[in-house]
């Protein structure tokens, strides 16, 4: 199965997609509002334009493009019973759902790239969705009106994707819906079941989870998983995942996934009504199916070609073919020569997808060398933060004494994190750079690892004079300094010592 190492291909001027797989990460949609959101773009399909490689356009600003946009309504009325049957809420919470989504579409905000510059990261759009939004309960009817600025991101279109809306209205899970349609999209660009691996980091970001979930099991209990089984139980998706660890952490993950052949055919022989919640768009296809009949290609034999090859490659090879008999070239089997161009992009796209297993390997190994580094310059750190106590640790394991300091003995339950995080290197000579003991330089994790195996803390009872003495000393240095912060933290540390106290008696 081929993969595919990242998610560049949700930026290749794919505006519908961008809409759906980009909503706003800032701010949290209700799985009810993205569903009316994506429901009013499938009302806006009639009204489509489609712009191809070779149309000349290069700005939505092209007077063709704001002809057309005169022509597409902005205001669009959604039943009650469609809402009620895409979100599956019951009757008595409907009026409340509704309010709930329309809130949803009128405070939304979305950063797009520029369609026509979508490798540049500095080129961007902030639009607002829509611009107003009524429900009028005596005739069930939702009316929403699309911002001025939203419309040409709904309708003009450099490409799309297929989609059935059914496997959406069926998910409950926000989530699941997002990283559906990541998956759809990248099967109808590539045109095959995939492999998709990018970081951890960036599907959380795609989806509106960034600086949530740092906690890996959880992320896997509480997303993932039931991603995973919502996808697999509701749409036309066989799916799962994987976590993959660098060093010891999990940086990345590979989503799988297949076309169920059972539903395909269930698909095809269903009507496509937006009133049933199901809506494909086929606009493209026809544009290509009658491009390619122009050159002497059936229309069958065009659509067979599109089904086995994908429209991104069906159109490119359009686009040379034409190039090349406007340079003069004498094609005599012009059919064959489309055929041909076809199957070598395939090729071509297929070996791009292929990364060189050496330079893979090459880039692992920095990838590692990179992580020690930091790993070891962390553990450098935070070994001479805690340098005063390592010092009188130290000292105990010479002496052979006990620890009896609380701060000495939290010390020396970090240092034991730091050692159970990286045990591979216990046995290291390198020296920890800064660090003295005893005034002697040359502590390395070995030192370390004696300091948190073979010295032991003191017993409660050996510890509550030690502890009782610390507490006369702070109240002493107390009655001596006059009200202020230094007075207020030496009694909030008294007051930990009287707890610490507390519990040992």
């Amino acid at each position: 199965m081929p993969r595919i190492r990242n998610m560049d291909f949700l930026n290749n001027r794919y505006i519908s997609k961008v809409v759906m797989t980009g909503m706003p990460d800032k701010t949290a949609w209700t799985v009810n509002g993205f569903k009316l959101a994506y429901l009013i773009a499938c009302e806006m399909s009639a009204h489509r334009l489609f712009i191809t490689k070779t149309s000349g356009i290069t700005s939505l600003n092209d007077q063709e493009v704001i002809e057309h946009l005169k022509k597409v309504p902005k205001e669009y009325e959604i039943s009650r019973d469609t809402f009620q049957k895409i979100t599956g809420v019951t009757k008595s919470n409907t009026a409340r759902e509704i309010s709930k989504s329309c809130d949803d579409l009128l405070t939304k905000i979305i950063t797009l790239p520029d369609p026509f510059e979508p490798e540049n990261p500095k080129s961007f759009e902030k639009i607002q969705w829509f611009s107003k939004a009524k429900y009028r309960d005596s005739t069930g009817d939702i009316n929403v009106t699309v911002h001025d600025d939203m419309l040409p991101y709904l309708v003009v279109l450099v490409n799309y994707t297929k989609l059935d809306y059914r496997f959406i209205a069926n998910m409950k899970n926000l989530y699941s819906i997002r990283i559906y349609l990541i998956c759809k999209i990248a099967q109808n660009k590539f045109n095959s079941n995939l492999e998709i691996e990018t970081s951890i980091e960036d599907i959380k970001r795609r989806i509106g989870l960034q600086k949530k979930y740092d906690n890996i099991p959880r992320f896997k209990d509480r997303v993932l998983d039931v991603v995973s089984a919502e996808i697999n139980d509701k749409t036309d998706l066989n799916f799962s995942y994987e976590l993959k660890k660098s060093g010891k952490k999990f940086t990345s993950i590979v989503l799988r996934f297949s076309q169920k052949s059972d539903i395909i055919g269930e698909a095809i022989k269903e009507p496509k009504q937006l009133n049933d919640c199901s809506v494909i768009d086929n606009t493209l296809d026809d544009y290509l199916v009658d491009e390619l009949n122009r050159y002497g290609i059936r229309k069958e034999k065009a659509r067979q070609l599109i089904d086995s090859y994908g429209s991104d490659n069906i159109d490119s090879a359009i686009e040379c073919t034409r190039s090349e008999i406007k340079k003069g070239k004498n094609i005599a089997n012009i059919p064959g020569y489309l055929i041909t161009i076809i199957e070598n992009k395939v090729k071509s796209i297929t070996t791009e997808m292929i990364v060189d297993e050496e330079a893979e390997k090459n880039s692992l190994e920095e990838s590692k060398n990179r992580e020690y580094e930091s790993n070891w310059k962390a553990i450098e750190d935070h070994c001479l933060k805690l340098e005063t106590q390592i010092n009188r640790i130290y000292n105990c394991l010479m002496s052979g004494e006990h620890l009896l300091s609380q701060q000495d003995i939290d010390a020396q339950s970090e240092l034991k994190i730091i050692i159970d995080i990286n045990p591979d290197l216990l046995h290291s000579p390198r020296p920890i750079n800064g660090l003295y003991v005893d005034g002697n330089k040359g502590v390395n994790m070995s030192t370390i690892n004696a300091l948190v195996c073979d010295v032991k803390v003191a017993t409660p009872q050996d510890r509550i004079p030690h502890i009782k003495k610390a507490i006369q000393e702070k109240r002493d240095m107390v009655s001596r300094i006059p009200d202020g912060l230094e007075k207020d933290c030496l009694n909030a540390e008294i007051n930990d010592f009287m707890d610490l106290l507390y519990n040992l008696v």
